[in-house]
């Protein structure tokens, strides 16, 4: 199974089974440590989707019943190996990595239920999931942008952002009428 990159790097791999396998072990793990206070989970980000190139990398959104009150088990996520991780696009809720062996593996979006944010992710994802035109249109981005920034993920994520917004845009009109 290919998981993980350097925090920094941007690589692609076209969709895999492996993604989906190490979602649900991750799951099973966060599931044992959250117990009754999560409400959901979620495998997001391009690793979630088929015809889609991804960063080795899972992105996986929590919802849980209160953020303020999930201090014992970020201790216990830390003990797996994942660590407070600034995100600049996300400023609700909390970000956590999971690194191995200096590679992140899995990114960690922790939500209330109802956020914003959440809504969000998972509008994004139902979006792409269901507009093959937008998948292609994203992957011809993200293989532009990789020529340029495959060293600085900072910028590389920064550069996606208007085809994020325009995306969630087009989904807000035809979902949330």
């Amino acid at each position: 199974m290919i998981i993980g990159l350097p925090k920094e790097r941007v690589n692609f791999l076209s969709h895999t089974d492996d993604f989906d396998i190490a979602f649900k072990r991750e799951e099973n793990l966060i599931k044992d440590i959250f117990g009754d206070h999560l409400i959901d989970i979620q495998h997001v980000g391009s690793t979630s989707l088929n015809g889609i190139d991804a960063r080795p990398v899972i992105d996986i959104l929590l919802i849980v019943k209160d953020i303020k009150k999930i201090n014992p088990f970020l201790r216990k996520l830390n003990i797996i190996g994942y660590t407070f991780a600034e995100n600049k696009y996300i400023k609700s809720g909390l970000f956590l990595e999971r690194l191995i062996s200096n590679n992140v593996t899995h990114n960690l979006y922790i939500e209330n239920e109802g956020s914003a944010a959440a809504d969000n992710i998972l509008l994004f994802k139902k979006y792409l999931s269901f507009h093959s035109e937008a998948i292609e249109e994203y992957n011809k981005l993200k293989n532009k942008l990789i020529q340029k920034y495959r060293d600085n993920s900072d910028k590389y994520n920064k550069k996606k952002v208007p085809f994020i917004k325009r995306a969630l845009k087009a989904a807000y009109n035809e979902y949330k009428r």
